[in-house]
């Protein structure tokens, strides 16, 4: 008798494929999450090779400065963050059912994704992806806390900060994608190697994508420091070297 529910479960499985994303989304639900941490300061992580280079100085300035961190996919490799987010749905299967931290999880995964991939607590962060629309627009968050944005994970975690209640926002391990273009040497890409799983993806495609993101990251950095300024926010500072231009603050970590 199990054999045969078993064998009924695998039948019908196959055909009735669960959705990939969620429909039917109240976008005027208020987020569970909104000035949760107001006056603190923020860090938030990213998986790039700097990492690696300043361990110890990040995790000296987060411990004085007693930071909310925020990070992202392989994070806690690097360390256990406060919260550690998930907007891509091939990171989330890939990390999310061994996340320690409490999750950041984009509206859009489905509860059975969730209820499959997450063992921790989560917040569900609602957010849209502006670059279908309006490539050039600033990202922002509008009066019912969604977030407009075209950008990584990380991008989206930022805003998220700033939704939070975040006084400072600093950012590590966000080194951009110039030097890997240039070299494809992976000791520019991640912290360590096992970030990414390349499946059936060739070589040329998975340059293509991230050429995309090295452009559009950039153009979403900057817009997300115009809309912090414009907003009465304070703009980012990048505790670690990075390409991106007037962010970096190499004082910081000596502090």
């Amino acid at each position: 008798m199990n054999t045969i529910k078993k064998f009924l479960n695998i039948f019908f499985s196959k055909i009735i494929k669960s959705p990939k994303v969620r429909s039917n989304i109240d976008w005027t639900i208020p987020v569970s999450y909104k000035n949760r941490h107001k006056g603190r300061d923020f860090l938030i992580l990213g998986t790039g090779a700097s990492l690696s280079n300043f361990e110890k100085e990040i995790k000296d300035f987060i411990r004085e400065g007693d930071l909310i961190t925020i990070g992202v996919n392989s994070i806690e490799e690097f360390l256990i963050p406060d919260y550690i987010g998930f907007s891509n749905r091939k990171r989330f299967l890939q990390f999310g059912k061994n996340a320690k931290a409490k999750q950041l999880l984009s509206i859009l995964f489905t509860d059975e994704l969730i209820l499959k991939n997450c063992k921790t607590s989560f917040d569900l962060i609602k957010w849209k992806d502006i670059s279908s629309t309006n490539y050039e627009k600033t990202p922002y968050f509008d009066e019912n806390e969604t977030i407009f944005i075209d950008g990584t994970s990380t991008n989206i975690m930022m805003i998220v900060a700033y939704q939070m209640g975040a006084k400072n926002v600093y950012v590590a391990g966000v080194d951009g994608w110039t030097k890997y273009l240039e070299t494809k040497d992976d000791k520019y890409y991640h912290y360590h190697k096992n970030e990414i799983k390349y499946g059936n993806v060739s070589q040329e495609v998975l340059h293509q994508k991230i050429e995309y993101w090295a452009v559009a990251q950039k153009k979403s950095i900057n817009g997300i420091n115009k809309w912090a300024k414009e907003s009465g926010r304070s703009p980012m500072k990048w505790i670690t070297p990075c390409e991106y231009e007037g962010v970096y603050d190499p004082n910081l970590l000596k502090k």
